[in-house]
């Protein structure tokens, strides 16, 4: 490479390994700084200073990394999710349904799919019931349903019960939280002093109404225990004179055959009205006592 020297300013040729030291002229001999090699580079910007964030705010976050496929024989939930505010509004409409229950069918006579007779809750309260066109063959035992049909007297206090029940729930639903008597009408100021015990006086209400219908049920309605006490009483002289177990035997298989005769069984309306019982109560006993708005979850594991 070419270095002008310092001294005599001719154009001296130097040696590439003289860069960086003092090589001397060769024309005069005075040292002559021959400067260092040089190498390019490019160096990266310096990020600038962001401002802090105002009060208040936070920084974003960054995406946080997608997580990892669940190894084999990590444990996995399916299952559903009810919010409290769809339990909260099961009983307002559980009750009202179960009343307008009521009024359907809960046991018929079916012989040969042709409806017989039937009966609701409020006839079975009443000792009556709904015939439908009945053959002449058949005159004697409607002559019998309407002399020997019994009260349900355990249905007096069920629909009592389901009453007070249907307006609990709904002025639970209607009404805030708290009550006194300068926010209610006249006729419901008694209500202040039931209010703070609403809940569990509805679930003592759910529970006691469920009690008697299954009790109801066990006992039978009232036209399946006439028909019954109808295809005993067809046989009730060939019992009085049965002496052996065999004979005996015999009368009863004839009686049940002529129950079975008139196909009699509970409705559509009255396993309705079980379910809808049951879905009734357990809304109320999962209800959260603690004003929670947590959803309720129901799920297994696998």
């Amino acid at each position: 490479m070419k270095q002008v020297c310092p001294s005599c300013l001719k154009s001296v040729e130097v040696p590439e390994s003289a860069a960086g030291t003092d090589y001397p002229c060769l024309v005069c001999g005075s040292k002559i700084p021959v400067p260092a090699n040089y190498t390019p580079s490019v160096a990266a910007p310096a990020p600038a200073d962001r401002p802090p964030p105002p009060p208040g705010l936070a920084p974003p976050a960054k995406d946080a990394p997608p997580a990892p496929p669940p190894e084999p024989g990590d444990d996995r939930e399916v299952g559903i999710a009810i919010t409290p505010g769809i339990v909260e509004w099961v009983p307002a409409f559980g009750f009202t349904l179960l009343f307008l229950l009521t009024f359907f069918s809960w046991v018929g006579a079916y012989p040969g799919g042709h409806r017989l007779f039937t009966q609701n809750a409020w006839e079975s309260l009443a000792a009556s019931h709904t015939p439908n066109i009945v053959p002449a063959e058949l005159e004697d035992i409607e002559k019998h349903l309407l002399n020997s049909l019994r009260y349900c007297w355990l249905l007096l206090p069920y629909v009592l019960a389901l009453i007070l029940a249907l307006f609990f729930a709904w002025a639970d639903r209607i009404l805030p939280d708290k009550v006194s008597a300068t926010t209610l009408p006249g006729p419901l100021v008694w209500l202040t002093r039931f209010w703070p015990a609403r809940h569990n006086l509805l679930l003592i209400l759910g529970v006691g109404s469920l009690a008697l219908f299954l009790a109801q049920g066990w006992k039978g309605l009232g036209l399946d225990n006439a028909i019954k006490d109808y295809a005993t009483s067809k046989h009730e002289e060939e019992a009085k004179a049965a002496d052996t177990e065999l004979k005996k035997s015999t009368v009863r298989v004839k009686a049940g055959m002529e129950y079975a005769k008139y196909a009699v069984g509970t409705t559509t309306g009255y396993s309705l009205a079980f379910w809808t019982h049951l879905v009734v109560v357990a809304a109320m006993l999962l209800r959260p006592r603690d004003g929670s708005a947590r959803p309720l979850r129901f799920g297994v594991k696998y």
